[in-house]
């Protein structure tokens, strides 16, 4: 898998997520209007996240030279393209049963999934730009946890 394939299915696997909790955000937002706010909120940072990877694959398309694809990023991003599918599917199927504990849960489970596989990344680069970028995008996987498991403490009995 080349380079800018691997850029692809990131920028897939973030758009998959913004999709995926702007979904769950509308499915649920009468019955748990904050936590549809919550995921909408979150789902607008993951578009942000699909922008910021466009950006990144359009710099790699005018400086090849500067990156280089780690040897299982294909095997990291089919992972988590799967867990997202997996979310859905699970979401699809019981959303109308679900807690919101149990919906937060789900998308942390997720996003600990997005982050454990960010944190090591698929390409390497010598650009300061990029791995300005790619630090970013880990932060922001982390601050997504962390706001995940503050928000989950409000359910906690």
């Amino acid at each position: 898998m080349g380079i800018y394939t691997i850029f692809s299915h990131l920028k897939n696997a973030e758009a998959g997520a913004a999709e995926l909790y702007l979904f769950m955000a509308q499915k649920i937002s009468h019955k748990y209007p904050d936590v549809g706010m919550f995921l909408k909120n979150l789902s607008d940072e993951e578009k942000l996240h699909e922008k910021q990877v466009e950006m990144a694959r359009n710099f790699f398309l005018e400086a090849t030279d500067l990156f280089l694809q780690k040897e299982d990023a294909e095997s990291m991003l089919l992972h988590v393209l799967n867990k997202t599918e997996e979310t859905r599917r699970y979401f699809l199927e019981n959303w109308d049963t679900l807690t919101p504990e149990q919906i937060i849960r789900m998308v942390t489970h997720l996003e600990l999934e997005i982050e454990n596989r960010h944190h090591s990344f698929y390409i390497e680069s010598t650009d300061t730009g990029i791995k300005t970028l790619v630090d970013s995008l880990r932060g922001a996987d982390r601050a997504h946890v962390e706001a995940l498991n503050n928000f989950l403490d409000r359910y906690k009995d």
